[in-house]
């Protein structure tokens, strides 16, 4: 995707990734270090990059080429492990939470969008996506929010901060959904990979999750937990 053509420049540039996720992984020290500003760059980074969905394909020769991917590869990872690193060393059950999100916001979006989807939510990006199905993501989401909000036993400010963040986690699921689709179109590809046969890659996996952790862990950060 990043047109790093040469098996060595992938292999390196891959080593130098997992290098730094093994760094955060092993060293909590580091990754309470580090982790307000990295969170919060990936934060604006999403916010551009809401932008440049919205504008595609108009812009895309700014973003297109393989010194600007590769950064931009940089800011999908590390900050999204960070943001999985955190939530799992505070609780197995909030890192299980955000999943919960992101599946069922991609579930719910599925479902919804084959029975009712009509309007595209994004035509240029991913023509598959509907309005409907958003709706039908967030309608589930939200409602296991509320579940656990209620479980959790918060009230008053403590559970609007809960819900609202649950609601922006979704949101930027959502876009990184749309930004990989985006990536694929603009590089002509229809995979980003062929590891998993049948799956569109293993980018396609964890790429809702690249957008909602960082910004569901920052939340958490900020928060001081719920």
């Amino acid at each position: 995707m990043s047109a790093f053509g040469h098996p060595s420049l992938r292999g390196a540039y891959a080593l130098g990734v997992v290098v730094v996720l093994a760094a955060l992984a092993l060293r909590p020290d580091l990754a309470r270090q580090v982790q307000t500003p990295v969170l919060a760059v990936a934060v604006l980074f999403w916010l551009v990059a809401h932008r440049l969905v919205r504008s595609y394909p108009s812009g895309a020769d700014g973003w297109g080429n393989p010194l600007v991917l590769s950064v931009l590869g940089w800011v999908l990872l590390v900050p999204a492990w960070l943001g999985l690193v955190i939530l799992h060393a505070q609780s197995a059950a909030w890192l299980m939470y955000l999943f919960v999100l992101v599946w069922g916001a991609d579930t719910g979006a599925y479902f919804a969008g084959r029975k009712f989807g009509k309007t595209k939510l994004a035509p240029h990006v991913s023509p598959g996506k509907t309005w409907e199905g958003f709706f039908g993501g967030l309608v589930l989401t939200l409602s296991v929010a509320v579940a656990v909000g209620f479980y959790r036993d918060l009230s008053g400010q403590r559970f609007m901060a809960f819900f609202g963040l649950s609601l922006l986690t979704v949101l930027a699921s959502v876009l990184g959904d749309l930004f990989e689709s985006m990536v694929k179109r603009r590089a002509g590809i229809k995979d980003s990979g062929t590891i998993f046969p049948g799956h569109g890659g293993s980018l396609d996996r964890i790429d809702s999750l690249t957008a909602a952790a960082p910004i569901f862990a920052l939340g958490w950060v900020l928060a001081g937990g719920f």
